[in-house]
């Protein structure tokens, strides 16, 4: 197994990377967000149980040369041990500072029809919520139903005019693109997946913000996956 060591901070760069925005309208008639394929959402993959709960210094990002492929983030805890836990690999690494400290809270919600499961990272460092990354089918659907860590965060899902993306494959019988719409301390911003957006002090990454339409049982539901994550302390 293979590995490329990233050792100074986890840029953004990755997020949009193919995502080019196009000025002009799609073939289909429609704006081009409508047509572009979401990054996927950003799963957690633990060595074992569901959740995870500590504290420790960030020590590396390595991107994993693996099967599926990965991304392991270690810590080293009190003691001088580590702890490490796994992302998919989708292209995108977390906004942590590798060197700092940070209280890391790793949760999983409700598991539905296979299609999706539900992902809360939260990692906290001394000036409070440094990061949030959130995988799930409605906001505060199965995770964060009293809100989010992120004081006064709001997120919406908004329907936008865009026609089904993906028609008739052997799972599914369509997928359509939406948008995610967050407020924050008076400031607002709405995006599609592949979209990066600032909200006052903090910036938020949308991975997946579609509905999918499951030929098993005729199943409706969207699908999100943000990141947001604090840009000044």
């Amino acid at each position: 197994m293979r590995l490329r060591t990233w050792t100074q901070k986890a840029g953004r760069f990755a997020l949009g990377m193919g995502f080019l925005a196009l000025a002009f309208v799609g073939c289909s008639g429609q704006d081009p967000e409508c047509e572009r394929d979401d990054r996927g959402a950003l799963e957690f993959i633990l060595p074992e149980g569901e959740s995870l709960d500590f504290t420790g210094t960030l020590k590396s990002i390595d991107e994993l040369i693996s099967d599926p492929p990965v991304v392991r983030y270690a810590f080293t805890v009190e003691g001088g041990s580590d702890i490490t836990f796994n992302t998919n690999a989708i292209g995108y690494l977390l906004p942590l500072e590798v060197g700092t400290e940070y209280a890391v809270s790793l949760s999983q919600g409700e598991v539905l029809s296979n299609l999706l499961n539900s992902y809360a990272m939260v990692f906290t460092d001394e000036a409070g919520v440094a990061v949030l990354a959130v995988a799930d089918w409605r906001p505060q659907y199965s995770l964060f139903t009293e809100g989010y860590p992120v004081d006064g965060l709001t997120v919406a899902i908004v329907e936008p005019d865009c026609v089904p993306r993906v028609e008739n494959t052997r799972e599914y019988r369509d997928i359509t693109n939406r948008q995610l719409s967050f407020a924050l301390d008076g400031a607002t911003t709405l995006l599609y997946h592949g979209d990066q957006g600032r909200l006052g002090d903090w910036t938020v990454d949308v991975l997946r913000a579609h509905k999918v339409v499951a030929k098993a049982n005729i199943f409706v539901q969207d699908q999100y996956s943000f990141v947001i994550s604090r840009t000044s302390p």
